[in-house]
C-alpha cells in the first residue's frame, strides 16, 4: 500500500486485472476491503482500462506464445494493454 501512496506515476488498471483484485481482496480481506477497491475506481484513484477487441487477439497470441510457462489471461491481458498504450 506505501507504493500506492508514495509513487509518482500514474497507474492505469487493465480490467482484468480489476477482477482479479477484487476477488482476492474478497477471500483474503473480506467484504469492506473489495468495497474499498471499488470505491477507488469510482473516485477515480484507479483509473480502469478496458480491454478492446485488438488486445483480446493480442492476448491470445501471448497465451499460444508462452504456454509452456503457463502464461495467464490476466497477465497476458496486462502485455496486450502495455503495448497498446506504449508504456
Amino acid at each position: 500500500m506505501r507504493f500506492l501512496e508514495t509513487t509518482p506515476d500514474d497507474l492505469i488498471v487493465p480490467a482484468s486485472v480489476l477482477l482479479e483484485a477484487a476477488y482476492l481482496l474478497l477471500t483474503h480481506l473480506g467484504p469492506a476491503a473489495e468495497r474499498q477497491l471499488v470505491q477507488s475506481v469510482l473516485g477515480g484513484e484507479l483509473p480502469v482500462e478496458d480491454l478492446t477487441n485488438a488486445d483480446y487477439r493480442r492476448t491470445l497470441e501471448l497465451l499460444r506464445r508462452y504456454e509452456s510457462a503457463r502464461f495467464g489471461f490476466v497477465e497476458a491481458t496486462v502485455m496486450a494493454v502495455a503495448e497498446r498504450l506504449k508504456i
